[in-house]
């Protein structure tokens, strides 16, 4: 009854029921772990969707974590993996409450680790290769902040596709509801997950092949202009939610609408349309910048900044660079004042994201992490500058980092 209005809840039991249906297709096809976040403001709904997803296989209490599978995020990095390894977890979920209040410093390598399915290789005492433990699961986490939110250094290509964040989304319609459903799950659990199990087992490889690829093809189109040349790989991973949803119903024999599954899907894609457009919307940002505050910029015609190319002009009291007719120098503290104004946390991946798509113009000293030069701008001594094309065109074709399968 609960459920019947409500797609977001909808989703959530799904959530919880997709980890046989990854590990089924994942025999044949070559599908990653899925890492699910439902981030956002508190009094959203996010601790009873977990609640309702792990409830399918046990007890799922947020509150008394004694026997409950929702466990905390607050450990180190290797306990956490390892929580998760040692199991060899095939086709059963993982959950994390809080994310905030983890104690990973790389949570980009978490996420890599996690979501490839094996342990780090190690040797034991003896010097000899352990055997890496293997599995096939989903987590799905909650907090109040974003995973993406929480790497310092992520590789773009890599993480937008790896992660599903539902940001704000609304799970519960209010407090009431929420009560109800943590009731109804602390006195119910664990018995869901096995019937969904049982009924999936009267199917072969090729029917469930059939509804995923199905699922896949439905939503690439749709989230194309959002996610670009990352379609074909986060379409592949959100399938697998519709995937499951289309067996739940059939299995219940109930009328939800999988075309709200659908949307609420698109929208978390819709979500990650300032990642994909890093580079291009800082770039933007910088230039528009420039141009409102030429004063504060020396100008010179031509490609070179000899000053006997220099344009006379009124100037301000305080210089952040000079660009002439092919390119704009910036002091790097300027640049940075300006990214983190407008809501950038990571001025180091913009610098990479730029530079990638040809923009920034860097040094070549043999690193290729350096995204800076040492130029004069007021006076003889060089600082660190960033240095920018003018009439960059993006386009959408993807560098073979951002390609590959990592």
């Amino acid at each position: 009854k609960e459920l019947a209005d409500s797609p977001y809840l909808q989703l959530a039991l799904t959530l919880g029921l997709t980890a046989p249906i990854l590990a089924i297709l994942a025999d044949e096809k070559d599908l990653e772990n899925l890492f699910v976040n439902l981030s956002g403001n508190s009094s959203t709904g996010k601790s009873t969707a977990l609640a309702l997803a792990m409830s399918c296989w046990g007890k799922a209490s947020v509150s008394d974590s004694k026997g409950s599978l929702i466990k905390s995020w607050s450990a180190t990095e290797n306990a956490l993996f390892k929580s998760i390894s040692s199991q060899g977890l095939h086709g059963f979920p993982v959950c994390r409450d809080e994310c905030g209040a983890n104690n990973i410093k790389h949570f980009n390598n978490f996420v890599y680790r996690f979501c490839s399915g094996s342990d780090k290789s190690r040797l034991n005492s003896d010097c000899l290769l352990q055997e890496s433990q293997s599995f096939k699961t989903v987590m799905i986490s909650s907090g109040e902040v974003r995973i993406q939110d929480l790497m310092k250094e992520h590789t773009l290509g890599s993480n937008v596709v790896r992660l599903t964040e539902f940001n704000n989304f609304p799970w519960t319609k209010d407090a009431e509801q929420s009560d109800r459903i943590k009731q109804f799950v602390s006195r119910n659990y664990g018995t869901f997950g096995k019937t969904f199990v049982t009924f999936l087992c009267q199917y072969d490889y090729d029917e469930f092949y059939e509804v995923w690829e199905d699922c896949t093809n439905d939503l690439k189109p749709r989230i194309k202009p959002y996610v670009k040349h990352f379609a074909d790989r986060i379409a592949s991973k959100l399938a697998l939610f519709v995937t499951t949803f289309r067996f739940l119903i059939t299995m219940l024999d109930v009328s939800w609408d999988d075309e709200k599954i659908n949307e609420i899907l698109i929208d978390s894609a819709k979500d990650k349309v300032d990642e994909i457009n890093l580079a291009k919307k800082a770039y933007d940002i910088i230039m528009t910048f420039v141009a409102e505050n030429a004063s504060h910029f020396y100008t010179f015609s031509g490609s070179s900044y000899n000053i006997k190319n220099r344009i006379v002009q009124t100037c301000s009291a305080t210089i952040w660079g000079k660009q002439n007719d092919n390119d704009v120098t910036i002091t790097r503290t300027k640049v940075e004042q300006i990214l983190l104004s407008n809501g950038f946390k990571n001025p180091k991946l913009v610098y990479m994201k730029l530079k990638e798509s040809g923009a920034l113009i860097a040094e070549n000293d043999g690193n290729r992490n350096n995204y800076f030069n040492r130029r004069t701008v007021t006076n003889s001594v060089k600082i660190p500058v960033i240095v920018l094309k003018k009439n960059v065109s993006f386009d959408d074709t993807p560098d073979d980092r951002d390609n590959c399968a990592d």
